[in-house]
């Protein structure tokens, strides 16, 4: 009888043992995700205060070298002067709204999409999405898309 109890004992460690192990680990990974989020949310708002100056230079800088050479550094500066600036003109602060996905890049190195908006001089609401990955350079700007809201991301939408 004793034989069975500790037998049965050591075969339920034997199955909750990985699971143990998996909710150790998914609650790390999901910690370490909030505190790339919030340093992440810090970089936006440093992006933010620069788009709103129009700060080509220091934009361009941020921005993945991938992308400057897959996009073009001239279609680049156009889509930020011509759309991003504008958009950001008003900026006040960020709303305290950040809902954060995965971002995959083609080349299988990954980042996240921040969705969140711009609280503007009006006192409205403007969406925006950024996509952000961690470089052994820091973070780095992978996309924006402004004005534009996305459903299901975006809980105000117009």
């Amino acid at each position: 009888m004793v034989r069975y109890k500790s037998f049965r004992a050591m075969l339920l460690c034997f199955f909750l043992l990985p699971i143990v192990s998996f909710a150790q680990d998914s609650l790390s990974k999901e910690m370490q995700r909030l505190n790339n989020g919030k340093s992440q949310k810090t970089f936006i708002e440093q992006f933010a205060q620069q788009a709103k100056s129009r700060n080509t230079a220091a934009i361009l800088a941020e921005m993945d070298p991938s992308i400057i050479k897959s996009a073009g550094q001239t279609n680049i500066v156009q889509i930020l002067e011509t759309k991003v600036f504008p958009f950001f003109s008003p900026y006040i602060k960020l709303s305290n709204y950040d809902q954060m996905t995965n971002a995959t890049l083609p080349d299988g190195r990954s980042g996240f999409w921040h969705y969140t908006y711009i609280a503007s001089a009006e006192e409205s609401m403007l969406p925006f999405r950024i996509a952000l990955i961690d470089t052994s350079d820091g973070l780095k700007i992978l996309d924006i898309v402004v004005n534009e809201c996305v459903k299901g991301r975006h809980p105000i939408c117009k």
